[in-house]
């Protein structure tokens, strides 16, 4: 592909011309993805994944940079792919218990913080939740690494953007239930608890990418091969199931 099309789409950000970059460059991703066919997920998964960082790296490549765009793009499709599957295993490994446990040292945090503007030490922690050290240097670890849809993802349009105000995980909240400030914490956790144990794998996809990689319902639609229409429903159908679970 000729540098024109890139050029074009730097300095206008048309949506046709990075469709159009999109479509040219699908074939990279889907070399790329057949290189993690031994992990045992579908191959359209991992296309769409890789997609994603297909379309992150055409947003940041520079044309006037010397290196080819393909050489460019190809870290960012990779690491993306990557991701997803390091998100998988933490799903799988990660006991429930130690979300619950989790969950409470937050709002630990949380109280201390906001009643004397400080952190509280372990033994703090300890004390009140009524664990052991190790358990609550455990359970801060898990609450690290877990990600259904992970709460603490960088935003890609803020990323794009550089507007720090961006928040999707804000805006999934308050799609999902109107909370005080002093319930967000409980409410993370118990939300990526509801994303994984009620959502199908199209709907939690579906979340994912609205939310945390702030993708239109129409770049969703071209992504999963859906009209726009459908992709409305679904998320709205899948809004509507985490409304219930966490109203509960």
């Amino acid at each position: 592909m000729g540098r024109e099309l890139f050029c074009e789409y730097y300095s206008t950000r048309q949506k046709e011309l990075r469709d159009r970059i999109v479509s040219e460059n699908l074939n990279l991703v889907k070399y790329i993805a057949r290189k993690f066919l031994n992990r045992g997920e579908p191959l359209e998964d991992i296309i769409q994944v890789g997609t994603i960082g297909l379309m992150k790296a055409i947003d940041r490549y520079d044309p006037n940079q010397d290196i080819e765009f393909a050489t460019y793009a190809t870290p960012t499709i990779v690491g993306e792919i990557k991701h997803f599957f390091r998100d998988k295993s933490h799903l799988i490994k990660i006991p429930r218990r130690l979300h619950e446990l989790n969950a409470k040292v937050k709002k630990v945090i949380f109280d201390v913080n906001k009643e004397d503007g400080r952190s509280p030490t372990i033994a703090e922690i300890c004390q009140i939740v009524g664990v052991s050290e190790e358990e609550v240097l455990e359970s801060l670890e898990a609450g690290q690494a877990y990600m259904t849809v992970s709460l603490d993802a960088p935003s890609y349009v803020t990323e794009r953007t550089g507007d720090p105000s961006t928040s999707s995980k804000a805006a999934l909240i308050d799609n999902v239930k109107k909370v005080d400030e002093e319930d967000v914490v409980i409410n993370k956790e118990t939300l990526r608890d509801a994303i994984a144990t009620n959502l199908n794998r199209r709907e939690q996809r579906i979340i994912y990418l609205r939310f945390y990689d702030n993708l239109s319902q129409n770049e969703i639609a071209q992504l999963l091969n859906l009209s726009q229409m459908h992709v409305s429903r679904l998320l709205n159908h899948a809004l509507e199931k985490l409304k219930k679970t966490m109203a509960k």
